[in-house]
């Protein structure tokens, strides 16, 4: 639940760059397209948070609730 800017200026006091998206789909489509072949994409979070950043890296129907 860290404030994504505090969060992102812990990585960079540690060397790694990151960037904020403002939804999981598009943080999946941004970090996909900027890793190269031999390199991982890693979704953190909670639960709900990777399941959905699967979903948009493996092209899944996300689950409908009515």
């Amino acid at each position: 639940a860290l404030d994504p800017v505090l969060l992102l200026e812990e990585f960079r006091k540690r060397g790694v760059e990151g960037d904020i998206a403002d939804s999981v789909a598009s943080a999946v489509e941004r970090a996909l397209a900027m890793a190269q072949p031999d390199e991982l994409v890693c979704a953190t979070g909670s639960l709900f948070v990777v399941a959905e950043a699967r979903e948009c890296a493996k092209g899944i129907g996300g689950e409908v609730y009515s």
